[in-house]
């Protein structure tokens, strides 16, 4: 089986529209509370184009896909 990969930095993400996940610091929990919800809501939306989360490491998100 042959995969096709993909990583998005989360230091230099603001384009949903490409699927890059909207991450900003931010110290006030209510804003951090909503970033995570749409993070959430962001990875299960390329969940349903077949991409599978396969790891996080140094703020970047490795997912997979098969061809």
């Amino acid at each position: 089986m042959k995969f096709e990969y993909k990583i998005i930095n989360l230091s230099n993400i603001n384009n949903r529209d490409s699927h890059d996940l909207d991450i900003y610091e931010n110290k006030n929990k209510q804003n951090s509370q909503q970033l995570e919800k749409g993070l959430h809501e962001q990875i299960n939306s390329l969940g349903k184009e077949g991409w599978e989360l396969v790891s996080v490491c140094n703020n970047n998100c490795y997912f997979k896909r098969a061809l």
